[in-house]
């Protein structure tokens, strides 16, 4: 029996993040067994893409597979090609896959929801679930809910996933006073990912930090309940216009200063690209103690009266994340993928909400907007 596996989207995560951590566990299921994957099956990996000239790439990657004799068959459809069309055409008309995996810009997250979900038995979406909750009212009243989960990268990393494993041993809940946020990136808005310019930084990282507080509440904290969201305020800004390529017209912000109330607990989260330098910390703060997660050196830190203490730390290669994701489509861990549809459709109506706040200011790339310590 194969497995069929649709792949949507070719660009940074599909191609550099989910295929090489799927070749990985690809590869160990030559020897182990797993409930996904059991040896001497083959996965098929269908990889949809509109853009043809990632088309050779696809064919390189199955080579690759072959020379390493992986149970991992690739096929490569690019919806704008009618024999492609065709046989994408003749899948979506049965159960044809067991994992669709949507990889592709924000504001396709809906459509291939809507065009994969009775094709699939389950789907994972990249964050975040969609742009607008437009997109997605038509979604609540099918299957959607029960079969698709949002995946968010930073749930992943190894800090996280060990704070969010002893989440009662780290988080001062009893007395939380106090919640920060950092998301700062010295590099800009790419040219290969400028679709970000239409979509905003704050739907981009802001899901990295509601993930993690919706997260908790999903594991039994309900302090961090998504319906006791409040908005205060949302100071936007942008680069000036000459860092900004000339073909993109409409620009949302490059930079976001947000402050909430979350069961009365005060939230800051401050995201932005082109600043002058990485800044990556979730920070949650008692009255007697202050726990600080760094995802730049993947540590978790605890400071009480002024002493600080190293609580977890250790190295980790670069795209960890999807290769603990793999562990979980594997063991066919499905609910505790991610978050749910509910609490995705949650984070796309927050940051709907954000847009009605205007651009307020400019700043010239490797600057800040707003006095902040690196």
């Amino acid at each position: 029996m194969t497995i069929n596996i649709a792949l949507i989207g070719f660009g940074d995560v599909g191609s550099r993040k989910f295929v090489p951590a799927l070749k990985e566990y690809a590869s160990l299921a030559l020897k182990k067994n797993y409930p996904l994957l059991k040896k001497n099956r083959e996965i098929t990996l269908y990889i949809v893409e509109i853009d043809e000239e990632k088309r050779r790439s696809a064919e390189d990657l199955s080579r690759e597979c072959k020379e390493k004799n992986l149970s991992l068959k690739i096929v490569f459809l690019n919806p704008r090609v009618q024999k492609d069309k065709q046989v994408l055409h003749e899948l979506l008309q049965e159960e044809s896959f067991t994992l669709t995996y949507i990889a592709s810009p924000n504001k396709t997250h809906a459509k291939y929801i809507t065009e994969f979900l009775n094709a699939s038995e389950r789907i994972i979406v990249e964050k975040p679930l969609s742009d607008t909750t437009d997109d997605l009212r038509n979604l609540l009243d099918t299957d959607a809910p029960s079969k698709v989960r949002m995946m968010d990268h930073y749930l992943y990393k190894d800090a996280i996933k060990q704070f969010l494993e002893f989440y009662s041993t780290y988080l001062p809940i009893n007395d939380l006073r106090e919640i920060e946020f950092y998301l700062l990136e010295k590099g800009p808005i790419s040219l290969s990912r400028s679709w970000l310019y239409e979509s905003g930084v704050i739907r981009d990282l802001l899901p990295h930090f509601l993930s993690l507080l919706f997260k908790l509440f999903e594991k039994g904290v309900k302090i961090f309940d998504p319906e006791k969201i409040e908005i205060k305020n949302v100071f936007k800004a942008i680069y000036q216009r000459n860092a900004i390529p000339p073909h993109i017209k409409e620009v949302k912000e490059t930079f976001a200063s947000i402050e909430l109330l979350m069961n009365n607990i005060p939230v800051k989260a401050v995201v932005g690209k082109g600043v002058p330098s990485d800044k990556k910390q979730f920070v949650f703060r008692g009255e007697e103690v202050t726990v600080v997660i760094n995802t730049i050196e993947n540590s978790i830190r605890s400071i009480r009266k002024g002493k600080v203490e190293m609580m977890y730390h250790r190295y980790v290669k670069k795209g960890h994340e999807y290769v603990y994701l793999m562990d979980d489509i594997f063991n066919m861990r499905w609910d505790e993928i991610g978050l749910s549809f509910y609490s995705a459709y949650k984070e796309v109506e927050i940051m709907e909400k954000m847009d009605a706040y205007p651009i307020v200011r400019e700043y010239k790339l490797g600057t800040a907007p707003i006095p902040i310590e690196f």
